[in-house]
């Protein structure tokens, strides 16, 4: 599992963050699957080139009843079961063949041929989904599918869709039963939570029941004392910051403040590792939430943990560059023996060209997502606790210019970052000075 941010980030490149930091997850927590044998559904490989024959008969309905019954028959007893395959060559395919069922058949069909694949779809995914028979790579595919259907599709005249009732009412039965049985296989919570910060993108165009139901299940899931299982870190982190980010999606604090707290109670939680508090921070600010929008308790413990956070972040890099400057004036040393700490080893530093470099993306992500949790909480904050606030808003900031800063070597960013922590402390002491 020491892989499982390194594979995050390789994949990020290869599809959408969101489903590539879920597929790693996946990926992470199935691998003892490649030892186990899986089955697939019976079907009908002499169909598979009969595919470009269908896709004008779908968009405009020209054809015989013959050509309807033969493309039924193409995707019950070909497309579908062949998204159930367990060798390697048909999980690789897993993912264009879900992505063609929508751009080649489903999206630019008729409202009638529409409906009908949607329903097969539906229930084919909400079998595979639950059935150990297949491979878990096949079951998240197919709880990721779900995520994706519409009861209407975006069209020119409507352009935002409207998600499936019924597959939301899934989705929100598989994250409530990964909050309390550990028996649930945890790619259903990754697909579903996927599916679920889709669903909020378009809240509105879902029935009032099925609103209310995907807001519960996510404060529900960010609330949880513990989820049952053993969950290493960066898994743990994802989950909470994919709940975050859909109720981050509504652009509100909830009722008495209800998604605001949810998310800044795991702000606070020193279990996860600083990168993913922080990125949990930065959902704070799409919630647009002011003082009068919550408890007075939660706003002010919400400051103190966000300028915990703060100095426990400054702390940690500047160890960090510390480190770097050594490694760097002095020369030589290789990553695999500079013993640094913490949960940053891996994140910050890589061998480049020209020796051992700092990953700048990373660390810039990581002081961008702290900026902006600030700025959330500086919106909810009492005034006393205003001047140190903006103290450390303004080091956060000149320590991402110079990062952001392609002329500045990374000695010198190493520098700034040292400077940044030392203006963070100096801002924290003015705090307990003041609340003196």
């Amino acid at each position: 599992m020491a892989n499982v941010r390194k594979a995050i980030r390789l994949s990020v490149y290869a599809a959408g963050l969101r489903t590539a930091l879920a597929a790693a997850v996946m990926t992470a927590l199935s691998s003892v699957a490649l030892c186990q044998d899986y089955q697939g559904d019976d079907f009908d490989k002499s169909l598979s080139s009969r595919g470009s024959l269908y896709r004008s008969y779908v968009k405009d309905g020209r054809g015989s009843d013959d050509q309807d019954t033969a493309f039924r028959l193409y995707i019950t007893k070909y497309y579908l079961p062949a998204m159930t395959q367990p060798s390697p060559e048909a999980l690789e395919d897993l993912g264009k063949l879900r992505s063609d069922l929508f751009s080649r058949f489903l999206w630019p069909a008729r409202p009638a041929i529409q409906s009908w694949i949607t329903g097969e779809a539906f229930n084919w995914a909400k079998q595979v989904a639950t059935s150990s028979r297949y491979h878990p790579a096949v079951q998240y595919n197919a709880v990721y599918l779900m995520g994706l259907l519409d009861e209407r599709y975006a069209s020119d005249n409507q352009p935002q869709p409207a998600p499936l009732p019924a597959a939301n009412d899934e989705l929100n039965r598989y994250t409530r039963l990964a909050v309390t049985n550990e028996r649930v296989p945890r790619r259903l919570l990754a697909g579903a939570l996927v599916g679920l910060e889709r669903h909020t993108r378009y809240l509105a165009n879902l029935p009032e029941k099925n609103q209310t139901e995907t807001l519960k299940t996510l404060v529900g899931l960010l609330r949880a004392k513990s989820l049952p299982g053993d969950y290493e870190k960066p898994v743990l982190g994802w989950i909470y910051v994919t709940a975050a980010e859909a109720l981050g999606n509504t652009g509100q604090a909830g009722p008495k403040g209800a998604f605001f707290q949810a998310i800044a109670g795991r702000v606070g939680d020193k279990k996860l590792l600083m990168e993913d508090r922080a990125e949990l921070a930065s959902k704070l600010k799409l919630l647009s939430a002011s003082r009068v929008d919550l408890d007075a308790q939660v706003a002010d413990r919400t400051t103190n943990d966000v300028r915990e956070l703060a100095l426990a972040i400054a702390v940690s890099e500047a160890k960090i560059a510390e480190e770097f400057e050594d490694l760097g004036l002095g020369g030589g040393g290789r990553l695999g023996v500079l013993g640094l700490g913490r949960d940053n080893k891996e994140r910050r530093f890589r061998e480049g060209e020209e020796g051992i470099e700092l990953i700048r993306e990373d660390l810039l992500a990581l002081l961008m997502n702290l900026q902006d949790g600030l700025e959330a909480t500086a919106a909810v904050a009492a005034e006393s606790d205003a001047a140190s606030l903006k103290m450390i808003n303004e080091a956060l900031s000149e320590a991402i210019r110079l990062t952001r800063d392609k002329d500045q070597i990374d000695l010198n960013v190493a520098d700034g970052i040292k400077k940044m922590a030392a203006k963070v402390k100096s801002a924290v002491a003015v705090k307990q000075t003041a609340g003196n």
